[in-house]
């Protein structure tokens, strides 16, 4: 059983939606947040791999590529590739007790402050 973290990759909603936030500077600030991401291509591939090796079969495999990355290190990856493009993407961390008190009024943010 291939489970994978954050997958990223060509034309998957989920992270064209956390790239377009990003671009969009919403929020303005980044919470502390962290999570591991694997490309979509490398995610199929473990589990064609997983499929044929019989070994594998019922097997938890973790699809991750390497470290966690804070969502302000996924931000810096970007202003570098888009240069000029990327000026809108944030560039400060906000701290978790800000995220917290807004999680109150806006439950989706109060779960980044579980993410580190």
């Amino acid at each position: 059983m291939v489970n994978p973290v954050g997958i990223f990759g060509p034309d998957l909603p989920a992270s064209v939606g956390l790239i377009q936030m990003l671009m969009q500077r919403k929020p303005p600030l980044m919470p502390q947040a962290s999570f591991a991401v694997v490309d979509v291509r490398d995610a199929a591939d473990l589990h064609l791999r997983a499929r044929l090796k019989p070994e594998a079969a019922g097997q938890p495999l973790l699809a991750s590529a390497g470290q966690p990355l804070k969502l302000l290190e996924i931000a810096a990856i970007l202003r570098a590739a888009l240069g000029d493009g990327g000026a809108r993407i944030p560039t400060r961390e906000v701290p978790d007790w800000v995220v917290r008190t807004g999680g109150r009024f806006v439950p989706a943010l109060g779960a980044f402050a579980d993410l580190r």
